[in-house]
């Protein structure tokens, strides 16, 4: 959970998971047992509970280290949406905390957060990058966002083809291929400009 605390982002562990402790009535026999073969038996299981319950503390700490770090890179999402998108790996995280690639993809699989902008998957805020004219990296979710942000502000009547748009954005100084533009138009499900045209119409 993503929430603002006297005008500081703050990152929190969601408090739903039932809190894990051994039964003191088994560790209570444990230590009275004057058989050898059940206290065997106790220390082992008493020992493999322990392991469990620290596994899980250590794998709640991860996703939490794992969170945190992505949204100090991500910081302009919480604060501009979509458009504020950074480009950022799974490798970029897992250096930055000193963990293994894998460690970061199991942290953030099927692991969600809760945002001011709303519930997103963890994997929601990796993406590729593409360079802009001036050598500055770019999100694919910006180009996305500004797909739609361009689309949104055409002249009806006369939709923009995906080469304009592609021209639009060397003007800004992001060089995108007409393909690229193509491949994010259908990603976020906006038609192409003939469709467009023709719903106007309609």
């Amino acid at each position: 959970v993503i929430f603002k605390r006297e005008g500081k982002w703050v990152t929190e562990l969601a408090k739903n998971k039932p809190l894990l402790k051994l039964n003191a009535e088994y560790v209570s026999l444990m230590r009275e047992s004057k058989i050898k073969t059940d206290l065997n038996y106790l220390r082992k299981n008493y020992n493999e509970a322990k392991f469990i319950i620290k596994s899980i503390k250590n794998r709640s700490l991860t996703i939490l280290n794992v969170c945190k770090e992505i949204f100090k890179r991500q910081i302009n999402f919480l604060n501009d949406g979509d458009i504020g998108m950074k480009p950022m790996t799974l490798k970029d995280i897992a250096e930055s905390l000193g963990i293994h690639e894998s460690t970061v993809s199991r942290a953030t699989s099927n692991k969600f957060v809760q945002t001011p902008r709303g519930v997103f998957e963890l994997k929601y805020f990796f993406s590729s990058e593409l360079f802009t004219d001036t050598g500055k990296m770019i999100s694919s979710k910006v180009i996305m966002k500004m797909i739609e942000e361009c689309i949104k502000e055409e002249n009806t009547n006369k939709p923009l083809s995906d080469n304009e748009i592609s021209k639009y954005f060397t003007a800004k100084g992001v060089s995108v291929a007409r393909r690229t533009i193509t491949k994010y138009r259908e990603r976020i499900n906006i038609p192409n400009s003939t469709q467009r045209k023709r719903n106007t119409d309609d």
